[in-house]
């Protein structure tokens, strides 16, 4: 049975000591720079996809009711706001 000797355990833990020295934070401001830019980014397309989803509804909605924007190409209404807007 082996067993590890402390003369054999000193290096690992000076180097072990070394790197913790240098370390200055565990988690240093580049970390959390990125970290916030990836969780807005994931809420900013959460937001945008529930804005789809409504306008999808909404298109979805007005076009199996009945109700549709067909009146605007009527003639008649053509003729009503170009007499407004040339009044």
């Amino acid at each position: 049975m082996k067993y590890i000797t402390l003369a054999k355990c000193v290096p690992f833990i000076a180097g072990v000591k070394s790197g913790l020295s240098t370390l200055t934070r565990l988690f240093p401001p580049t970390f959390w720079i990125a970290l916030w830019t990836v969780w807005w980014e994931i809420l900013r397309s959460l937001a945008y996809d529930l804005i789809d989803l409504r306008v999808l509804t909404w298109f979805i909605f007005l076009n199996s009711s009945g109700c549709s924007l067909t009146f605007l190409t009527e003639p008649i209404f053509l003729s009503n706001v170009s007499y407004l807007l040339t009044a």
